[in-house]
């Protein structure tokens, strides 16, 4: 129940602030160019499972929040983690991925959805795209910069990242 309420959070705003691009508030809808952003990102994730995992999300982990579903699994692509890894602070670089596998349970045959956020400075004061996908691969929403879809949460953490400092 707790993931449910978690994801009708983080997730309606994304579904009621759909609309023109032209709104300024940075969500976006279908036949929207960033919709087809969404999708090209999801060719560019393919084999995200190669991926590094840092060490305290490696495997299927409890999610504190339960936002993105009970369990979660975290990939990152190699801007992402050379950034961690480096542990010199400071901001992600463009061109950083975060992969996220959601789950209703520990056990692996439960995913339910995935969420990418992607680095990119021209989008808002968070510099972050986030798509979030069904487990067929298909957007489900897509928001970027400062709507509260995302940013509302992401925003305690360090360039918007809640599950690592560096």
């Amino acid at each position: 129940m707790r993931s449910l309420m978690m994801t009708l959070v983080c997730f309606t705003p994304l579904v009621l602030a759909c609309g023109d691009k032209d709104d300024d508030t940075g969500a976006t809808g279908g036949g929207d160019p960033d919709l087809e952003r969404a999708e090209q990102l999801w060719e560019d994730v393919q084999g995200y499972s190669a991926w590094d995992q840092v060490e305290e999300w490696q495997g299927v982990t409890f999610s504190e929040d339960g936002t993105h579903g009970e369990y979660v699994q975290i990939w990152m692509n190699a801007d992402a983690f050379a950034t961690v890894e480096a542990a010199a602070g400071g901001d992600m670089p463009d061109g950083a991925i975060i992969f996220k596998e959601a789950y209703d349970s520990e056990d692996e045959s439960s995913l339910n959805s995935y969420t990418v956020m992607q680095k990119d400075s021209t989008y808002g004061t968070s510099g972050w795209f986030w798509a979030k996908y069904d487990t067929d691969g298909s957007v489900s929403g897509t928001t970027y910069g400062d709507v509260s879809g995302c940013s509302g949460c992401h925003s305690s953490g360090q360039d918007y990242v809640r599950v690592i400092s560096w």
